[in-house]
């Protein structure tokens, strides 16, 4: 189609008509400016505003197509053919385009994922035991950011325990990782370039890592391993393996899961969430399902308040951060608590553990 020659013929037929420019464009609701285009031949008049120009200009659709005056005004001319082949193999170009920009996306987006996430988060659970001791819960989690290791020991022969020592044993010689005078341990850390220790090594060295038992007595000595249990490597749900030696792991009987938890958290994989909205701030919850461990995570602006409380045990775990700098941490044993850690363990058990960990 020419674009001019149709644009001359609309003009001659609009002023046969007596109609000025303001007046035809007044009818097809289009500006003058743009009329003005259309007949100087500088854009081409889309398919609606020419059924309108047909209508007020008394001519066929398919003469102001071919700008000519035709015996059979409705016959289709090969002008007009060619005209629609034009547009369909425009229209396979816009289309082919549009599906390239989103395959494009596609694959930037899963690049993008594979680069910052895959393989991101794991999660160990830590077994060990003696005759006199073993491992209650104990779990690693290790995301981008954050390491967070918990540890509680049970007694099989009522010992009262009054300390830990976590030790790392590589080389013939051992270094202290944590140390506690209760029977619960609780370590956070950074990943990456400020880590405390390198814990790469540490699942790496499998049962190079022990725990110091402190009674009134004497002291004893367990070894620990490390058992998969969840990794976001997987395109497809499957079955972990077992990094642990199997002859030293426990066989413990899965913790029951709270009603409140399985009616409002969201599962994958074992690891319950939750997101709670509020005006002023947000609230992540997590429940890690084979170890016990519930997570709250309360972020108001710069300011985040974290709570860690390991089912089964009575130490809870409070810190509170600015900007990603640390202002207060410690651990509450609930049994054992000062005036400021009752406050904050009562804002915890009513704000938290009344309603999803109580069992009704």
């Amino acid at each position: 189609m020419n674009k001019e020659k149709i644009g001359q013929f609309i003009k001659q037929l609009r002023e046969e008509k007596g109609l000025t420019q303001e007046e035809l464009a007044s009818k097809i609701y289009i500006s003058r400016s743009t009329l003005s285009h259309i007949e100087l031949g500088h854009i081409f008049p889309s398919h609606d505003k020419i059924i309108s120009l047909s209508k007020e200009l008394n001519v066929s659709v398919m003469e102001l197509y071919t700008a000519q005056k035709l015996d059979n005004p409705n016959e289709a001319t090969p002008e007009f053919y060619n005209y629609l082949k034009h547009l369909n193999t425009k229209l396979k170009k816009c289309i082919f385009t549009i599906i390239s920009i989103i395959i494009i996306f596609i694959i930037t987006f899963l690049f993008y994922y594979f680069i910052t996430s895959y393989n991101t988060i794991k999660m160990y659970k830590i077994t060990g035991e003696s005759n006199n001791f073993a491992i209650n819960i104990g779990s690693l989690f290790i995301n981008k950011d954050k390491i967070i290791l918990t540890l509680a020991v049970k007694s099989n022969n009522n010992s009262s325990i009054k300390g830990l020592n976590l030790k790392y044993n590589k080389n013939n010689s051992s270094k202290l990782l944590a140390t506690t005078t209760s029977s619960y341990i609780y370590l956070e850390d950074k990943n990456g370039y400020n880590e405390y220790f390198n814990y790469k090594d540490l699942i790496k060295m499998n049962g190079n890592f022990s725990l110091e038992i402190v009674t009134d007595t004497n002291k004893e000595t367990i070894k620990l391993y490390l058992e998969q249990e969840y990794t976001n490597k997987n395109l497809f749900s499957k079955e972990t393996l077992s990094i642990s030696n199997e002859s030293n792991s426990i066989k413990e009987e899965p913790l029951n899961i709270p009603d409140n938890i399985i009616k409002k958290f969201k599962n994958n994989n074992g690891i319950y969430t939750y997101n709670i909205k509020e005006k002023s701030k947000e609230i992540d919850l997590y429940y890690y399902k084979t170890t016990g461990l519930f997570v709250v995570n309360e972020i108001e602006g710069k300011t985040v308040t974290e709570w860690l409380f390991l089912i089964g045990t009575t130490n809870l775990h409070y810190s509170k951060s600015e900007n990603k700098k640390l202002l207060d941490s410690f651990n509450i044993d609930i049994k054992n608590m000062n005036y400021q850690e009752s406050k904050l363990y009562d804002y915890f058990k009513i704000n938290y553990f009344d309603k999803y960990l109580s069992v009704s």
